[in-house]
């Protein structure tokens, strides 16, 4: 289970700039508190949001993505496997 932390945070970011998405933070009228630019490769995500709400958002808006893996190391290949999968594993129990 990965921890919702501000390290946690800061993988999942340099996981975008992997993939060549930027992640901003702001404010504004984004319905879900994210919005994707993808003509510009621009997540923005609200400031007011904590560390776990963050991850959230960036994690859902990740699953919507196609997903190069062939760009990553072999540590960031893993870290997005175990987020997929939990992602997958928490979908199938809400359902």
């Amino acid at each position: 289970m990965i921890k919702f932390t501000t390290s946690t945070l800061k993988k999942v970011e340099a996981l975008y700039k992997e993939i060549g998405f930027k992640v901003r933070y702001g404010q504004g009228n984004f319905h879900a508190g994210h919005c994707i630019l993808e003509t510009q490769n621009i997540v923005v995500v609200n400031k007011m949001f904590d560390p776990e709400a963050k991850i959230h958002c960036l994690l859902d808006i990740l699953t919507e993505l196609e997903v190069d893996e062939s760009k990553f190391d072999e540590t960031m290949a893993k870290f997005y496997q175990k987020i997929m999968t939990e992602r997958a594993l928490l979908k199938s129990a809400q359902q």
